[in-house]
């Protein structure tokens, strides 16, 4: 397989997707008021493939915010440092082998990172 494409059963329309990131972005605004709602949920049932470029969108902005949102809910008291609540690192030696779980792992997260730099690519030089 040359291209990440091939992978994808359906893909979903670039007008169908920068809709619902216009959509996604209005309805997080303070702009969004009771009109707009009800225009997006009549937008939303017009297509199955509206929802679901929608709902992966969704996914990566609350991803996104929630890394924006770290620095400030670090300074707040309380909150652990995670570098601070790690265990000690294993002395030399006393390393785990690399298992079979741990390459599955590794191999989704490339994939997973590969599929958003196809993504970022194809939005910058395509829209």
């Amino acid at each position: 397989m040359s291209d990440l494409q091939d992978w994808i059963v359906e893909e979903i329309p670039e007008a169908i997707r920068r809709d619902a990131e216009r959509w996604l972005v209005l309805l997080d605004s303070e702009r969004c008021g009771e009109a707009e709602r009800l225009a997006f949920a009549r937008w939303l049932e017009e297509d199955p493939r509206r929802r679901w470029a929608f709902e992966e969108l969704s996914t990566v902005w609350a991803k996104l915010r929630t890394l924006s949102e770290l620095p400030a809910l670090k300074r707040q008291a309380g909150v652990v440092d995670l570098f601070r609540s790690l265990p000690p690192p294993a002395q030399p030696g006393a390393e785990r082998p690399f298992r079979a779980s741990d390459r599955a792992t590794v191999t989704a997260a490339l994939l997973v990172l590969l599929g958003l730099a196809f993504h970022w690519v194809g939005a910058y030089w395509g829209g």
